[in-house]
């Protein structure tokens, strides 16, 4: 997933998989769909997170031309492992979306509705 364009620079088969996935949206039953590719994505997500970390321990003295601090990295893994590993537990399937609610001065992070029922 990782192979860069050299024309481009930009990952082709990653932009690609993404593309595959969300025409598969448009024409198939949606609400069968969701459950199973947002689960693929949040343990891809985790899985990114992870290496990062690993990266971050083995290699610490690499140049990286954007660097995101630990504790960042720390909590996105938590929060997307958690999202991979909770509805194994959960009697009945919920579906780990956030939404951000801008209010004037605040910005809230709320659980979707699923979560929340």
């Amino acid at each position: 997933m990782a192979g860069i364009s050299p024309t481009f620079n930009t990952p082709v088969p990653a932009i690609l998989t993404l593309g595959t996935m969300n025409l598969l949206y448009l024409f198939v039953d949606t609400f069968a769909l969701i459950p199973c590719l947002s689960a693929v994505e949040w343990f891809f997500y985790c899985l990114t997170f992870s290496c990062l970390l690993y990266l971050r321990y083995t290699e610490p003295k690499n140049y990286r031309p954007f660097k995101v601090p630990v504790v960042v990295g720390i909590l996105l893994f938590v929060v997307t492992a958690t999202c991979v590993v909770l509805p194994f537990f959960l009697r009945r399937p919920i579906h780990c979306s956030l939404r951000f609610c801008h209010a004037p001065n605040r910005r809230y992070i709320i659980p979707s509705q699923e979560l929340l029922h």
